[in-house]
């Protein structure tokens, strides 16, 4: 007996283009209340230039399991474009959660949810605004990455990774305590003496003795981060 179902995944209509010339985001969870299981499908064609076309839309379809045979295309328009980083979309209050460009204002992000149970797309709060660390930065010449966001203690969150010339890093965490609301800073680890090589730190959720668990992308190793030493 199978535990698993195979889902095709063809490209929709009006895709005048090869299948490697798109770009296919999807997202998975369940809707407590509803009782349901969806995935969601985002169709994108690679230019990124068409980010600055006012008219560009991308395609989205939603796939629920035990009663769809077939995807459903969302007739709403949808005027953005998927910021293509590693991450899996949050699942957070019964939406999932994605970091998207806005059509026509390229380069700026926006986090846009998705209601599991109305299937409803709400554009939400900003990212948070670049903090300035100036004394490590000024001191190691250091470089802030885009940021990415998750889910930590079933709330919202948002990190990003500044990385230094000594080859050290820092991780910054921040939440929203209540959903939609004001980013809070929860962390910042400077990774001096707590971990070698490459790979970045991943937040993955709480001990039950309160410290923070995260992973080492790249590789099979977790570390624990006192909560008590958090900066805000």
């Amino acid at each position: 007996m199978k535990n698993y179902i195979t889902i095709q995944s063809p490209i929709p209509a009006g895709f005048n283009c090869k299948r490697e010339d798109v770009n296919a985001i999807f997202g998975f969870g369940f809707h407590e209340a509803a009782n349901q299981y969806k995935v969601v499908r985002f169709f994108d064609e690679s230019d990124i230039y068409q980010t600055r076309n006012e008219d560009y839309h991308l395609r989205v379809s939603v796939y629920t399991l035990g009663i769809d045979s077939s995807w459903r295309t969302l007739e709403e328009p949808f005027p953005y474009h998927a910021v293509h980083r590693t991450y899996l979309p949050p699942l957070v209050n019964g939406a999932l959660h994605w970091l998207m460009f806005k059509t026509g204002c390229f380069p700026l992000e926006f986090i846009v949810s998705f209601d599991l149970k109305d299937e409803v797309f709400r554009e939400m709060m900003s990212i948070p605004a670049h903090v300035s660390l100036q004394g490590k930065i000024e001191e190691f010449g250091g470089v802030t990455l885009p940021g990415t966001i998750g889910e930590l203690g079933g709330l919202l969150c948002f990190y990003n990774y500044t990385l230094y010339r000594d080859s050290h890093q820092s991780v910054q965490i921040w939440v929203t305590k209540e959903y939609n609301a004001v980013w809070e800073r929860q962390y910042i680890i400077f990774t001096t003496n707590i971990i070698d090589g490459c790979g970045f730190l991943i937040p993955l959720g709480f001990a039950k003795n309160g410290q923070l668990i995260l992973e080492k992308s790249f590789s099979d190793q977790l570390m624990l981060c006192n909560r008590k030493a958090k900066l805000t």
